[in-house]
């Protein structure tokens, strides 16, 4: 049996055109697959460098002129800066992303 993926097989809200705000992201778009494959992949990176960093990288007792830099010292603090917008996006867009209710239809915010 060869999967395709025509009318027959797809879910019926995604055979209708979903009535929703220009800024709402469809659950089921190429954008928010990918989206959500570029956030496992951070939450990955997070679950072992932060053990990693934790363990093996910090010291106790640091010099005073690293003290007083908050993100330009270190290229791993710049790195971890960046993730934390990264899913401080990501609950934006989680905010602005359809769902389907009990009834098969598509919600999202209005």
């Amino acid at each position: 049996m060869v999967l395709s993926l025509g009318a027959d097989v797809l879910p019926e809200y995604k055979l209708q055109a979903p009535r929703i705000h220009k800024w709402t992201v469809l659950h089921y778009s190429p954008f928010k697959a990918v989206w959500d494959w570029l956030i496992l992949l951070l939450v990955i990176y997070t679950a072992i460098l932060t053990p990693y960093s934790a363990a093996f990288l910090l010291s106790d007792e640091e010099d005073a002129s690293t003290q007083s830099c908050i993100y330009s010292c270190s290229p791993l603090n710049v790195v971890d800066l960046i993730v934390d917008i990264m899913f401080i996006i990501d609950i934006l867009i989680n905010f602005r992303t359809t769902y389907v209710n009990a009834n098969d239809e598509v919600g999202g915010s209005s």
